[in-house]
């Protein structure tokens, strides 16, 4: 998957209020096959 797709998947799960959720980052982490850190980042790209 490449970074264009995974920045639109964490953005997509912002709308949806999933990082709202206990551990939503470490859950889309694990899942992307990414860092936390990259989340963060993703997150600070969408807003």
């Amino acid at each position: 998957m490449k970074k264009e797709h995974k920045v639109a998947v964490v953005s997509d799960l912002q709308d949806r209020g999933f990082f709202s959720l206990r551990n939503g980052v470490d859950l889309a982490a694990l899942h992307l096959q990414v860092s936390r850190f990259t989340i963060y980042n993703y997150l600070k790209e969408v807003s």
